[in-house]
């Protein structure tokens, strides 16, 4: 058998070849190379010149090791989901990706719900994005999910993170380099669907010694329409209709983004590390709406219709930056970290309405048009600190504060076309300004015993706001409120043997208002309906308990129960005119619900991986909504999903995913069943480094749901449609030194790998 020298060792030839096989395909072989079972003998040299005979023996199969990261990952506290290991998710936002996460639910609105619970907060890499649903969907719209690495769900996060969002916590977490050198990617592809959708980027990085810096930029342009059929009774005080609406609405939007992010990290030293941060998005939205209304008297007669169409177009520019700045104590694991964060969402939306009415004969009996020029601003400015420090006997302190203090600013000026397309109309000019700042300080603490995991936390936060308004031609009152909020947390976990676990969750967190919530200023949706937000609208609280158990990863099942205070969603309501509604934000005294979840994973063959989840919840309310008794009544809700994987074969994979959601009640509110039937295939090319993958998004195109309300002397029905059902192509190609810094960790360490028997 021949030899070679490779870094001045000696190496069998099939080692060698082994070794130029692992550099080529990225996987682990172990060849025979036409060794066979024997014994070979050695003569090694010892003092005296004497001999010892040492017998080696050796055996060698083929094996192949193939393996992909798993798309479901359960820790104590959070789930994460891979998108990297999602094949469907390619060519997709993150807004649409969102939508097939387990557990969650996206509105056609954009307000974003997690194992049936509203309220959910955002984070980008850790930081919250103070976003109204509306800005945040329009963010999320904007990126997309080829920049994601892992998106973690969090239903009950510890007192470390801001109180805020009854829902719980999801934390987008995008790709950063890990490779020495220059690094980089180029991705590109595009959708066909009822409209056609495209996106594209790159990424390029750089590591040395104590650098690592990191550019990463994509654009998108999607194009969504959404359709909505209703009709809207007017009831008397003894819920007789005493009028009739029904009408049809279609939306088309179309959105074209750029977000260009830069991160740097610096080590100043073996124990400090300073990290840079900065994310640019840019983007241009054009919706384009058209309705038209039939309306009926108490009689049943028709007695004319409405027709509206509206054009709106908005240029958003958003910002963030931010400083870390964290040091290892000392070996302990102790650590200390700052965060400085500022971010600014300048919005100038412009919105052409166009209004027309008809007779009951179909006759047009007249027309106006306006302009409605807005002015949106959102100033954030944040400063963290946490320290953490190992106890002793297995115990651990986490403690920290936090400040942030935020400005918005709305304005809208009317122009009526009566006298001209640019002349003002100062009786419609409204102002709005808000300020608010919260502190906060927690106190955390685990402890880990034989077979028990303990973790305690408390969090205080104070809050203070005010706000103006400008209505009607003057100032309407200062609005000021300051108060002080406690948010214990509990987790318990006793292990019974190697994989059982047994667990409990209690924590407490508060649910404030958006901004638009929270902006009084009246916005146009329809040619009869507005919507306006409610300045005093107050804090939403839940309290969660949960009792769990586990397999391992294989299997989780949740019982839970949660209690509301001060519940809030958006309502409809009539018009003193009897002719229009307006949709605002109120209040509900108290609330509970409860559900059972269950989570998993199974391989049903070696090329065959499930994930799936399911989880049933069921709510109920009592209280008054602007001094009216709703209409609530409990339905038992179901959340189907389930994401399967498949190894085909070398280089070949394939993925398809599941998403189904039964009837669900919320206050007075009832919304139907929907699904989402995703699939995609993925084929791996030039050694490893380049990938090009086929996806279908929404195959049945079965996300619209019919919907059902009742409040204050009004009830409303209909459906509304999401037609987003798109065939999607995308490539990407990595490059540089990151390929090899992989393939040499792989190598590196492939024994230890061997001996753990896996």
């Amino acid at each position: 058998m021949k030899a070679r020298f490779i870094g001045g060792q000696l190496l069998p030839a099939g080692i060698v070849m082994l070794a130029l096989a692992s550099m080529t395909t990225g996987k682990i072989y172990a060849q025979e190379s036409g060794i066979k079972k024997g014994r070979q003998q050695a003569v090694v040299k010892g003092a005296g010149d004497s001999t010892q005979k040492a017998d080696t023996a050796r055996v060698l199969r083929e094996v192949t090791v193939r393996a992909r990261p798993p798309l479901i990952r359960r820790e104590i506290d959070r789930t994460v989901i891979n998108v990297e290991a999602s094949i469907s998710s390619a060519g997709s936002n993150v807004l649409e990706l969102m939508r097939k996460l387990p557990g969650v639910q996206v509105d056609p609105d954009g307000q974003i719900s997690l194992n049936g619970k509203g309220g959910v907060t955002v984070y980008l890499d850790g930081k919250a994005s103070y976003l109204s649903p509306e800005d945040l969907a329009q963010l999320l719209q904007s990126m997309s999910a080829a920049d994601i690495r892992q998106i973690e769900l969090m239903p009950n996060p510890s007192a470390k993170y801001d109180a805020a969002g009854t829902g719980g916590v999801i934390n987008i977490v995008r790709k950063k380099n890990r490779g020495d050198g220059w690094n980089g990617s180029l991705r590109g592809g595009g959708g066909l669907g009822r409209y056609d959708k495209y996106n594209g980027g790159g990424e390029i990085s750089y590591r040395d010694g104590p650098c690592n810096v990191n550019l990463n930029s994509s654009y998108s342009m999607n194009e969504v329409l959404t359709g909505l059929a209703y009709g809207t009774d007017f009831l008397a005080g003894d819920h007789a209709v005493k009028g009739r609406q029904q009408g049809a609405t279609w939306d088309l939007n179309r959105t074209q983004g750029n977000t260009t992010t830069l991160m740097a990290d610096y080590n100043l030293s073996g124990r400090t590390v300073l990290s840079f941060s900065g994310t640019g998005t840019f983007q241009f939205s054009v919706t384009r709406t058209s309705s038209l209304q039939n309306i009926w008297d108490s009689a049943g007669v028709p007695s004319g219709g409405l027709g509206f169409t509206d054009l709106n177009k908005s240029h958003t520019a958003n910002y963030n930056g931010g400083l870390r700045l964290v040091h290892t104590i000392d070996t302990s694991g102790g650590e200390w970290s700052l965060d400085l964060d500022y971010a600014t969402y300048p919005n100038r939306p412009r919105q052409w309405i166009e209004n027309s009415r008809y007779d009951a004969d179909g006759a047009l009996a007249g027309d106006s048009a306006t302009l409605l020029d807005r002015t949106r601003s959102l100033h954030i400015y944040a400063a963290k600190m946490d320290y953490s420090r190992p106890l002793p006997g297995k115990a651990r302190l986490d403690m920290g504060w936090k400040l942030s203090y935020v400005q918005t600013g709305n304005e809208q000026h009317y122009h009526s076309a009566g006298g001209g397309p640019d002349t003002a109309d100062p009786s419609g000019d409204s102002r709005e300004q808000t300020a608010e700042n919260i502190n906060a300080l927690y106190l955390n603490v685990n402890k880990e015993l034989k077979n028990v995991r303990l973790q305690a936390g408390l969090r205080a936060e104070q809050t203070w706001n005010k706000g103006e308004t400008w209505l009607d031609g003057g100032w309407q009152g200062l609005v000021k409120k300051n108060y002080w909020q406690l948010f214990p947390s509990l987790f318990g976990e006793y292990s019974i043997g190697s994989r059982d676990r047994v667990s409990f969750q209690m924590g407490s967190r508060v649910l404030r208002p958006s901004y638009r919530f929270l902006n009084p200023l009246r916005d146009p949706i329809s040619a009869t309906s507005y919507y306006q937000g409610d300045p005093g609208l107050k804090p939403q609280v839940n309290t969660t308990v949960e009792l769990g158990y586990s397999r391992g990863n294989d299997l989780t099942v949740t019982l839970g129960g949660i209690c509301y205070r001060r519940f809030f969603k958006a309502f409809s309501f009539p018009d003193s005119n009897g002719l229009t509604t307006t949709r605002m934000p109120a209040n509900i005294s108290k609330g509970w619900g409860i559900y059972l979840q269950v989570t998993g994973s199974r391989k049903l063959r070696p090329w065959w991986q499930v994930n799936y989840n399911m989880n049933l919840y069921d709510r109920w309310f009592e209280g008054l909504i602007r001094g009216v008794t709703p209409q609530v009544k409990a339905v038992l809700t179901m959340n189907l999903e389930t994401n399967q994987d498949f190894m085909i074969t070398e280089g070949w994979s394939a993925d398809l995913g599941f998403k189904y959601v039964t009837g669900r009640q919320v206050v007075s509110g009832y919304y139907g069943p929907y699904s989402n039937l995703s699939c995609g295939i993925r084929r791996v090319l030039l050694s490893g480094i380049g990938t090009i993958t086929l996806s279908v998004y929404n195959l049945m195109e079965k996300e619209g749901n019919s919907f059902a309300e009742s409040t204050s002397n009004i009830r409303q029905d209909g459906y509304s449609s999401y037609y987003s059902r798109s065939l999607n192509l995308n490539v990407s190609y990595r490059f540089g030194g990151s390929q090899r810094a992989a393939t040499r960790r792989a190598r590196g360490d492939a024994e230890e790998q061997q001996r753990t028997g896996n």
